[in-house]
């Protein structure tokens, strides 16, 4: 099922409000599935922020694309993301070969710290020329490239900013949840969790929840969201934790070395 945009048409894999099921109803037959969906929906709600964060990353990038030449970087903390703690990453809007308004020094980038962002939006979403990138004086060479060829940094931005609209909506849903519960409307709807960033069959990843439980775990944020965040958002299923090397730089020992140690120059273990 998909949902309806009222103004652009059908939205693939947005949650949609489900007419076929009684809303009264809770559609599970395990606790562990409640607790499951419970868990994915905090993990949203305590890491807001950092989806906030590649929301505007898109958005700015449009925004400044459209008044070019402006520039712009961005550095985004991916500690909220499971397996990225201490981690973050640099998204510049350069000019040619790389260099910023007011500074002398060239901007090298190794793409897993320092990266561009065309390479992080989806394929195709947004002109190609705003690349920047000029053949024989008049074609235009689109910057993005293929997903698989990402350092693990950047499909972490790649993949949040390509369902950016997924979880929008189910934070936009958490909190009317007060209002639709004071009107006394009673409503279920069917969240389908993204396969890029949650594993699982299309079956294990889809859940029928009705607005009370969608309003009692909201308000579980709204009393302990002050404390410590317990909560993680999922790594790209994609993602090798092997070493998170970037794929078109050539490394000296030393380099490789560094980045094998966590960003340190430590010798390797």
């Amino acid at each position: 099922m998909s949902s309806t945009d009222l103004l652009n048409g059908p939205i693939s894999g947005l949650p949609t409000y489900n007419v076929k099921n009684n809303p009264s109803i809770f559609h599970f037959n395990r606790v562990s599935s409640v607790n499951r969906v419970k868990e994915l929906l905090l993990a949203i709600s305590y890491n807001r922020v950092f989806i906030d964060v590649v929301t505007d990353l898109k958005n700015l990038g449009r925004d400044y694309y459209n008044k070019n030449p402006r520039k712009f970087c961005s550095t985004i903390q991916l500690n909220p993301v499971q397996g990225f703690q201490g981690q973050s990453i640099t998204v510049y809007l350069p000019p040619p070969g790389g260099f910023l308004d007011n500074s002398i020094e060239y901007v090298k980038m190794d793409y897993i710290h320092k990266t561009i962002l065309m390479r992080v939006l989806q394929n195709q979403r947004l002109p190609t020329c705003w690349s920047q990138n000029i053949k024989n004086g008049f074609e235009c060479i689109s910057a993005s490239v293929d997903p698989s060829l990402l350092s693990n940094n950047e499909k972490v931005l790649y993949y949040y900013i390509k369902n950016e609209n997924f979880f929008n909506r189910v934070l936009q849903l958490l909190a009317q949840s007060y209002r639709v519960h004071s009107e006394q409307r009673y409503q279920c709807y069917t969240l389908v969790f993204p396969p890029d960033l949650y594993a699982g069959t299309k079956q294990e990843r889809t859940f029928v929840v009705t607005n009370d439980f969608l309003r009692a775990v909201y308000s579980e944020y709204l009393r302990f969201g002050r404390f410590k965040n317990p909560y993680k958002l999922p790594e790209p299923v994609s993602i090798d934790p092997s070493y998170n090397l970037p794929p078109t730089v050539s490394l000296t020992e030393t380099e490789l070395n560094k980045y094998m140690n966590n960003d340190t120059f430590s010798p390797p273990i």
